[in-house]
């Protein structure tokens, strides 16, 4: 997970975790970025769930 974290570094922001359904709310840092996180929703979700946790 620190790989994804490094990725994510200054790009993103913690804004919510929700330990019932384990979903992490992040903000985007810009719009740009949104817009490519949104676009590549499943692709970012799968990586985090193939990834051991530690």
């Amino acid at each position: 997970m620190a790989g994804h974290r490094a990725e994510l570094a200054g790009k993103v922001e913690t804004t919510q975790f929700d330990a019932t359904t384990g979903t992490l709310h992040l903000r985007p840092a810009t719009p740009a970025y949104r817009t490519q996180l949104t676009l590549h929703q499943k692709q970012i979700t799968a990586k985090v769930m193939s990834t051991p946790s530690t």
